[in-house]
């Protein structure tokens, strides 16, 4: 049974009338899109060579910029993000190798001279046995910073690579490897190295889930010191809004299996997914003309907006777009958990 999605023209989410406003737009009711591959990271205990979801599709680089992968074959669905920049540490910059025996010891070689030259030249090399994201994003004007754990680094927050390289007046991959050393973090950025017209076309394959790919994050506190990747705030409204009703690159049943059914099939999570009689009450009510996600690169911690109420496991997370205080989420297990 596909996740239930009501038209406009047929039904409306019906509430008591003295509580409906007159005004209130047609509603789609659905399982919870927020039960999606990067919401719930469940690994199984064997791999099953039919169920390749843990492998994160993306095609990075220059070539992939340009638009020209035009096809590929897998043989199951496979968790997405879509957006055209991805989001790990400036250490990705490196060689594997370098970092062997952990972040002291690549920490360590970082402040070796000899070592520092030879980094230079492998930054800048399209390597064949490791996956270069400084090379893939095209230098350092592709890459983006995000997030230092020194107070006296935070002021590059949101900075590309190369306008702290030009302040400090120092070379992108010395920038880049200085960086590394003073906050003795991996420190983290986002490589812009991916297609809009790939991202396009993986959304259209039928097989393919959509993932997060990143943490719970507020816009308060301490959430605020490091800039997020947009799509913890947005991704899931950003499937729905800019990639069906905007786009058209699916249709809006199709997105909203994409974003229950799908990942919670493949993962093998029982009892969620879709809306049907026995399984966890994990729903969602948004407007479909008006969900759209707000977070951006320069300005992430932004709420998407369009959600109207949320229920999980059956209690009332979200009424008319305001949090009730409530957490009634659950442990979800996998195939793979371990009962003893």
């Amino acid at each position: 049974m596909e996740p239930a999605v009501a038209e406009p023209s047929r039904h409306r989410f019906r509430r008591p009338s003295t509580t409906r406003p007159m005004n209130r737009p047609a509603l789609y009711l659905s399982a919870a899109f927020t039960l999606s591959a990067g919401a719930v990271h469940a690994q199984t205990a064997a791999v099953d060579a039919a169920m390749l979801n843990t492998v994160r599709f993306r095609f990075i680089g220059p070539a992939t910029m340009s638009g020209r992968i035009t096809d590929v074959a897998v043989l199951e669905s496979d968790p997405t993000t879509i957006y055209i920049a991805s989001a790990t540490g400036l250490t990705a910059s490196l060689p594997p190798s370098l970092q062997d025996g952990g972040f002291d010891k690549l920490r360590m070689r970082l402040q070796d001279p000899k070592i520092r030259a030879q980094m230079k030249m492998a930054m800048n090399t399209n390597a064949m046995d490791w996956e270069n994201s400084y090379y893939g994003a095209g230098g350092a004007q592709g890459v983006l910073l995000l997030g230092f754990r020194q107070d006296s680094l935070r002021k590059f927050n949101g900075k590309r690579l190369s306008e702290v390289a030009a302040i400090r007046g120092t070379p992108p991959e010395e920038t880049a490897m200085d960086l590394i050393v003073q906050d003795s973090s991996r420190v983290d950025v986002s490589y812009f190295s991916m297609s809009e017209d790939n991202i396009k076309k993986e959304i259209a394959l039928p097989w393919v889930s959509f993932g997060s790919d990143a943490g719970s994050f507020t816009n308060e506190g301490v959430f605020t010191k490091t800039n997020a990747h947009p799509r913890a705030y947005g991704n899931f409204a950003r499937v729905i809004g800019k990639y069906s009703r905007d786009e058209k690159v699916i249709s809006l049943q199709d997105a909203i299996r994409k974003l229950s059914k799908l990942p919670a099939t493949n993962l093998r999570i029982q009892k969620r997914g879709e809306l049907k009689v026995g399984n966890y009450a994990d729903v969602v009510i948004f407007d479909p003309a008006k969900v759209k996600d707000n977070a951006t690169f320069e300005k992430p911690h932004q709420y998407s907006e369009g959600v109207i109420d949320v229920f999980v496991n059956g209690v009332a997370v979200l009424l008319n777009g305001e949090h009730t205080g409530a957490k009634p989420g659950r442990f979800v297990k996998g195939p793979g958990f371990n009962k003893q």
